[in-house]
């Protein structure tokens, strides 16, 4: 059975800014540990006024006030950006992180593919080792963009 729970993080002690702005939580499980960690299992969601996250397993330390993503994410930012990962760390109110091995699709024209992004205060973004192109992927040939772990040169 699902769960559905509203997550207001002045709850876990992260402030008045952040109750403002409360973030979401669906999973299939949802753990509160002893130490205050909770940790979301199964078709998670999160989301936070124009963000959506989906990924397998996601779990938020109240000491640093990361969430912690693991296996097949994905990250809307409204309805021009969506971003395709395994792994990454985000801040409490999403607008800081890394994010590794991500595939970034911005308004459906353009696509980026990096071995780390990292974003700070959602507004600066750094990657490391990437490739782009403005080529729409052809669904008949199966074809993507090259791994990211790859070296490139030019």
């Amino acid at each position: 059975m699902r769960i559905l729970l509203s997550i207001y993080f002045f709850l876990f002690s992260v402030g008045m800014a952040a109750a403002q702005n409360p973030i979401n939580l669906i999973a299939d499980q949802i753990i509160i540990t002893p130490n205050g960690a909770l940790i979301a299992k199964g078709n998670v969601v999160i989301w936070q006024k124009n963000t959506k996250i989906k990924a397998h397993e996601v779990s938020y330390n109240d000491g640093t006030g990361e969430l912690t993503l693991i296996g097949q994410i994905i990250i809307q930012n409204g309805s021009s950006e969506v971003i395709f990962a395994d792994q990454a760390t985000l801040s409490n109110d999403l607008q800081t992180g890394i994010i590794a091995s991500a595939k970034i699709i911005l308004s459906q024209q353009v696509q980026i593919v990096a071995l780390q992004v990292s974003q700070s205060n959602g507004r600066y973004t750094k990657a490391k080792n990437i490739a782009a192109t403005s080529c729409q992927v052809c669904l008949r040939k199966n074809t993507t963009l090259a791994n990211p772990r790859q070296k490139y040169s030019a």
